[in-house]
């Protein structure tokens, strides 16, 4: 289990502190670094609509309550699809233009065909970027996939103020990404409490085993380990065999990067991976719908 012989590795408690460098990275101008800058001023301004935010983020909360567990836009529809999906591994599909350290990846850029494509091949869920400097993405994207495709949506950003919450659910998401080295314990398990609280899913994601530590501490219920390396962006499966073993009982799990192959997926099968998170591998490919049955297989 966590916690033994391991030391937490340093994060940013003071997410400020990104313009200067990011605590346990080779870097201090890495790309998390500067994405981080970024993000501190994009936060500071929401503050003038905070207010108006949280009310609506509420509001729409008790809406999801309303309409049931079952209901498509019910309470934690996004652990709902990945749980209840007869894939033996359920695919969530990412909506991903560009990256900082890949540059662009899908060029012409069609909304309408990436939706097509992934309502057709009938994915489980959706992972949409909805930050918009770095990797060109954009929150009004979020509601268009999720009524294009009909799949719940996954928030993909940098969070690290509960008005970005709220700003995910104003647009219509049904799950928030935490990226636990960006955040220290007592953030997390408050940012975590904050989607709670709104009826919505949090994906935690870790990237090593004092990651994955904090986030078993945080009592995190739906973990992604992603392959990819901060600092080297060097992509290894092994991560998730490593990490896997650490995690608390019943945690859903959730496999990102580098998986681009069916035997990357029945490998990840079974360690025990309930859902693969995939992006630039169909974002790649001119036949998005092709890619996925290719990959995870038809929903049958």
């Amino acid at each position: 289990m966590p916690g033994r012989g391991l030391r937490t590795r340093p994060f940013l408690g003071n997410i400020a502190a990104a313009a200067k460098g990011v605590h346990g990275l080779e870097s201090p101008s890495s790309f998390l670094a500067q994405i981080l800058a970024d993000k501190v001023r994009e936060v500071e301004g929401l503050r003038a609509s905070a207010a108006d935010l949280a009310y609506l983020a509420r509001k729409l909360a008790e809406e999801a309550v309303s309409a049931g567990a079952e209901a498509p836009d019910g309470t934690f529809a996004f652990v709902r699809a990945l749980v209840s999906s007869p894939r033996p591994v359920a695919v969530i599909a990412e909506v991903k233009r560009r990256s900082p350290s890949r540059g662009t990846i899908r060029e012409p850029w069609d909304v309408y065909a990436v939706a097509r494509g992934y309502a057709e091949a009938q994915v489980d869920a959706l992972s949409v970027l909805a930050e918009r400097v770095h990797f060109a993405g954009d929150p009004f994207y979020v509601p268009f996939f999720r009524r294009a495709v009909g799949r719940p949506v996954l928030w993909k950003d940098f969070v690290f103020d509960p008005v970005q919450i709220d700003l995910a659910r104003v647009h219509g998401a049904d799950a928030v990404l935490l990226i636990a080295r960006i955040l220290d314990e007592a953030t997390l398990a408050k940012l975590l409490e904050h989607a709670r609280s709104l009826a919505l899913d949090a994906l935690v994601e870790v990237h090593d085993e004092f990651d994955a530590e904090k986030a078993v501490r945080a009592k995190a219920q739906l973990v992604g380990i992603n392959h990819r390396d901060l600092a080297s962006f060097r992509v290894d499966l092994g991560v998730s065999e490593r990490i896997v073993p650490l995690l608390s009982p019943g945690t859903i799990v959730v496999a990102e990067s580098g998986i681009s192959r069916p035997e990357d997926v029945a490998r990840l099968a079974r360690l025990g991976v309930r859902a693969v998170l995939v992006g630039e591998h169909f974002m790649h490919q001119a036949d998005v719908a092709a890619a996925v049955r290719s990959l995870v297989g038809p929903l049958s």
